[in-house]
């Protein structure tokens, strides 16, 4: 497929060679904005990704979706309704139909003016400035649909030479094994899912799929996960994150990847925390 044989490369740890996103996520504690700052703008909107931005964080993370002529959009639930004036199926709307919407309101009326954006116009505002997860929302069984959201997403981000900051997570995990598999420079997450992979260690979930990082909700963090990532080098990430309570904890216990829908509340509790750590 790539014309020539590669040559195999083992990183550790703290390897300069290491690219962007995977440097930091191994090396720093990491505040990711959870659908940009979704707590104080409207979900995946470039006024969420802005103040996420000014807030500084080291990620940001946002949700992706195709339009029925094939654009890969930014908007978590596979319908309209929740986060849009309008009513509908993404997948049933042209991108121009989908641009008309008011994606702000929902929120607040002072973000009337919002709208859905494209993956293009979000990488293209967040590159320069933080890396990026790009969650794909799919169906459990990888069907023509998934592998299609799959391809459209890694284009974008190939054409825009962005591989080496962006992540890819998906609760499908089949999904990320087949991004893997079409781009092996890609790097990969599976969010684990409290029914679907109930019990299951990191290791179990990340190592089929190929995947460098385990995503799961502060209320899924055990002992036993954490020491099973570590003896597989798998990177955790947690999201849910709410006080300094939640941020002394995954501290504490190693974890380094830390997702809020309020950013600048982890990002002082993370401060306090090294503080407190080093006097």
């Amino acid at each position: 497929m790539y014309g020539h044989t590669r040559e195999k490369i083992i990183v550790t740890k703290n390897d300069s060679r290491l690219n962007p996103v995977m440097k930091e996520l191994r090396n720093t504690p990491m505040v990711v904005a959870h659908r940009g700052f979704s707590g104080k703008a409207p979900e995946n909107t470039i006024a969420a990704f802005t103040m996420a931005l000014e807030a500084g964080v080291s990620m940001i993370e946002l949700d992706v979706q195709v339009s029925k002529d094939n654009h890969v959009v930014v908007i978590h639930d596979p319908t309209i309704d929740r986060t849009t004036d309008g009513e509908g199926k993404v997948s049933e709307l042209t991108l121009a139909e989908l641009k008309k919407l008011d994606a702000g309101s929902w929120f607040h009326v002072k973000y009337k003016d919002e709208r859905i954006p494209t993956l293009v116009e979000a990488l293209e505002l967040i590159a320069p400035n933080a890396l990026i997860n790009i969650e794909l929302k799919s169906t459990r069984i990888i069907r023509k649909a998934d592998t299609h959201i799959a391809d459209a997403t890694v284009e974008v981000v190939r054409k825009m030479d962005l591989l080496e900051r962006v992540l890819f997570s998906s609760f499908n995990h089949k999904l990320m094994k087949y991004i893997k598999e079409q781009e092996p420079t890609a790097h990969t997450g599976v969010i684990f899912h409290p029914v679907l992979h109930f019990g299951r260690m990191p290791s179990a979930l990340a190592r089929p799929a190929g995947a460098e990082v385990f995503v799961c909700s502060k209320h899924e963090v055990t002992r036993r996960r954490i020491t099973d990532a570590a003896k597989h080098n798998i990177i955790i990430g947690v999201y849910g994150l709410e006080n300094q309570q939640d941020i002394e904890r995954m501290l504490t216990s190693g974890i380094q990847v830390l997702v809020s829908d309020y950013p600048d509340v982890i990002k002082q509790g993370l401060e306090k925390f090294q503080v407190h750590k080093a006097s």
